[in-house]
């Protein structure tokens, strides 16, 4: 019962979240957090909320609402937020919610990732993003290694083990006589 009810509850809080984007962003630069909220209900509030992955609760960011002074692009369908001189502190998980104008409550979370800009490769892509450094392509190599040493253990120990038993074998041989 307590699977069920488990699953029953993942189900239900991951079908919660309409859209879910991870972005890189380097480290003392700006980052736009992206948010449509095409079809917003301008009479109810609009919150960014933040979360490091540990918490359970989620912090207020801010909050809009229709008398703040930035409703003309909310209004427009973007309710993108900006980060700029991001530090590692930033590195966490960002919801941006909202009512939409059909009753619907939208939720679109958002997963920053901060990166050592001396570590990206900035340079030389025409796109004028960071390339997130290549990862080491030796792992292969490591398991390859650790695979050969363990079938060597493994046969010196077989080795031992019938040596051993031949020794004991010897010394438990009752010497037959010749009558």
């Amino acid at each position: 019962m307590r699977i069920i009810l488990g699953l029953f509850m993942v189900v239900t809080v991951s079908a919660a979240i309409d859209d879910t984007k991870t972005i890189i962003g380097l480290l003392g630069q700006p980052v736009l957090l992206p948010c449509k909220c095409s079809g917003i209900d301008l009479d109810k509030d609009f919150r960014w909320q933040m979360k490091k992955p540990e918490q359970v609760n989620e912090d207020l960011l801010f909050q809009y609402n229709k008398s703040s002074p930035d409703v003309g692009f909310v209004a427009k369908g973007n309710c993108s937020h900006l980060l700029t001189n991001i530090t590692w502190k930033d590195q966490r998980n960002y919801t941006c919610r909202f009512n939409d104008i059909s009753g619907g409550y939208r939720v679109h979370l958002v997963i920053l990732n901060v990166s050592d800009p001396l570590s990206a490769k900035a340079v030389g892509n025409s796109t004028g993003k960071p390339e997130v450094p290549d990862t080491p392509r030796n792992h292969w190599e490591i398991l390859i290694i650790i695979s050969v040493v363990f079938v060597l253990a493994l046969a010196l120990f077989w080795l031992y083990h019938i040596r051993c038993s031949k020794h004991v074998q010897k010394r438990t041989q009752v010497p037959t006589e010749n009558v």
